[in-house]
């Protein structure tokens, strides 16, 4: 089975998970939140940053 980006799909849904997560807040306001997720590099959506102006997706 493949996603919307062509590539596979595990077949066991618990080899997918976050493999770190992070904030930093360098004046104390704002907290952007890096969520690295356990897919392969390269795969658009690795790196996801969340701050108050959107999302971010990264390889």
């Amino acid at each position: 089975m493949l996603n919307a980006h062509g590539a596979a799909l595990p077949a066991d849904p618990a080899t997918v998970s976050i493999a770190s997560l992070s904030y930093d807040s360098e004046e104390g306001e704002t907290y952007p939140l890096n969520i690295v997720v356990n897919v392969p590099d390269g795969v658009a959506g690795k790196q996801l940053t969340i701050t108050p102006g959107g999302i971010k997706r990264g390889t």
